[in-house]
């Protein structure tokens, strides 16, 4: 009932905005807030918190950036879903599902920052150091829920979360001045982020092996083969 309860306040907040207070948006400045103290009660965790967070900066920006109504209320909708599903997913210690989460977080993430440089024509230097950030956030977040690691392992994790972020950034920066569609440099973002903390979490897990880095960079050859495959290299 507590998870519920967190959720509804948490869809209740962007509603309020669309009905109650349209010109205001102190009711969304509440939602990361919200969403990182629910989380860290429901899971006991900082990384719990962190990706809460995320979740409800997220559903802020994608409520200001609802062109419409209508727009708003399927982003309010999808919100509460993905934030019912992290507080149940936290709540019966389901880690990998709740790693599962900050994956789509991940590319939902960069999704929107792509979004706005195109919209708004901000600048790739002004973005990509807040892509590198979010993504290494998120991405020592999700590997501390997944692994028992001591102060030490935990710094040294925390060294190539850094490492990861600077990558994320690069590559934010060299995908978007490519002639693609903003799905496919997204989907491109997801697979390099995906391919960095399966490495990471395969090393720290004494799982990594020669076999498991081949394995993954074939899937990031094959990623990135699909795209240039199916994408649109210029506009028609």
């Amino acid at each position: 009932m507590i998870s519920l309860f967190f959720s509804l306040v948490f869809v209740g907040l962007i509603e309020a905005r669309v009905l109650l207070y349209p010109e205001s948006v102190w009711p969304l400045a509440l939602l990361p807030v919200w969403a990182a103290l629910s989380c860290w009660w429901t899971g006991r965790a900082l990384g719990a918190a962190t990706i809460g967070f995320f979740l409800g900066a997220l559903s802020l920006a994608f409520s200001l950036w609802a062109a419409s109504a209508d727009a708003a209320h399927a982003g309010a909708v999808a919100g509460w879903a993905l934030f019912f599903a992290l507080l149940y997913a936290l709540r019966t210690q389901r880690a990998g599902l709740v790693v599962l989460l900050s994956f789509i977080e991940v590319v939902l993430f960069f999704w929107l920052v792509l979004s706005l440089h195109l919209a708004l024509h901000l600048p790739l230097w002004a973005l990509a150091p807040a892509v590198g950030a979010g993504a290494a956030a998120l991405f020592f977040a999700s590997q501390t829920l997944m692994l028992e690691l001591g102060f030490w392992l935990k710094l040294r994790l925390a060294l190539l979360s850094f490492v990861a972020g600077l990558v994320m950034a690069e590559s934010f920066w060299m995908f978007s001045q490519l002639p693609f569609h903003v799905v496919n440099i997204d989907f491109l973002l997801g697979i390099v982020y995906y391919t960095l903390w399966n490495v990471t979490h395969r090393y720290f897990s004494l799982e990594f092996t020669k076999r498991s880095l081949w394995a993954s960079a074939a899937m990031l050859f094959l990623g990135f083969l699909a795209v240039l495959v199916s994408a649109r290299w210029f506009p028609n």
